[in-house]
């Protein structure tokens, strides 16, 4: 019981670092697109996405290093399968989201095609040990699939600037705090807002996953779920406090960001770090991660590139039957299991 009571105190430390975190970060972020003539959709593409996936490299570089890749593999996964389907889903729920131009001509297509990348990779040589998986060489492809897209955005980034004569309309609402915001005050926000963030989804995961074990949840439940949601609460946070701001290119464009991320960047140096071989029934895994995908193309082209609160609700409905099957899984696996 004394366990129980220190991870849940570690889940609620993590939450408030969170949420005070993402609240830093994106004032930052929205000063340094203000100051750099950078947009805030750039803004949430490139570094607010590469910091909120902060958690999930830390996390599966050490699992890699100590050659755990079915959770490297599970906590990917997992982590765009809920980046999408509860994120985004309780996001448009709240508030419907309109959906930048640029975003749906070039970054969810490009978040769909990282995603089908992976699904194939995971099927075709080279092989992990004469099984299916992820090579080193197919780790560092990732890497330089990454370096393609940053200085593909950096150079759309750039286009926007020199076509601005004003930058006045660029960031939605942004309040004359963050206009007279100095540069060196505002990367200090965003490195500490950055740093809170990350502290913050190492507690809330710990604490998750410690009240889960001492709850006796099989530990499947465990790394496919509560892991993948833990070092997704960066996003999460971010996305909330963004929208709450006016943000609302910045929310949708961090969580499509961050899964380009997760696949290029954190997957790539994770699997060049150590191979990942491919679990069992990860093809279905690999179809569901893919389906969101395709389930945010198709509704940010309709309603004008809007995604209404009944659409955040399907999302939301969906991801709940994903859990409930993981869990159904989860459970059989262990009741199956020797001294069961």
């Amino acid at each position: 019981m004394q366990g129980t009571f220190f991870d849940i105190l570690l889940l609620a430390a993590g939450l408030i670092l969170l949420g005070w975190g993402g609240d830093v970060l994106v004032r930052g972020a929205v000063t340094i697109a203000y100051r750099c003539g950078i947009s805030a959709l750039i803004v949430g593409l490139t570094v607010v996405a590469f910091g909120t996936s902060a958690p999930e490299l830390a996390f599966n570089v050490i699992a890699a290093f100590k050659g755990d890749g079915e959770l490297v593999y599970g906590n990917i996964v997992g982590s765009n399968i809920c980046n999408v389907g509860l994120i985004l889903g309780v996001a448009a729920f709240l508030k419907p989201l309109t959906v930048h131009a640029g975003l749906i001509r070039r970054e969810v297509p490009i978040m769909v095609g990282a995603m089908v990348i992976m699904a194939v990779i995971a099927y075709t040589p080279p092989h992990v040990e004469g099984e299916n998986g992820f090579a080193r060489p197919e780790g560092l492809a990732l890497l330089v699939l990454l370096l393609v897209y940053t200085w593909g955005t950096i150079a759309i980034a750039l286009r926007e600037r020199a076509g601005m004569a004003t930058y006045t309309g660029a960031v939605e609402e942004v309040s004359g705090a963050d206009r007279q915001r100095s540069l060196p005050r505002a990367w200090l926000l965003f490195i500490g807002g950055l740093a809170v963030l990350t502290i913050g989804g190492v507690l809330g995961r710990e604490g998750a996953v410690g009240i889960a074990l001492s709850l006796g949840v099989p530990s499947e439940i465990v790394g496919l779920t509560i892991v993948a949601i833990g070092t997704s609460l960066p996003e999460l946070a971010t996305a909330l406090v963004a929208i709450r701001k006016g943000q609302v290119d910045m929310a949708v464009g961090n969580i499509v960001g961050s899964n380009i991320f997760n696949v290029f960047f954190v997957f790539g140096m994770s699997a060049a770090v150590s191979p990942v071989p491919v679990p069992p029934g990860a093809l279905e895994s690999l179809g569901v991660m893919v389906g969101f995908a395709m389930m945010l193309l198709v509704m940010s082209r309709t309603r004008s590139g809007r995604v209404s609160r009944i659409e955040g609700g399907l999302l939301l409905t969906v991801y709940a039957l994903y859990l409930a099957h993981q869990c159904w899984l989860a459970l059989q696996a262990s009741g199956n299991a020797p001294g069961a």
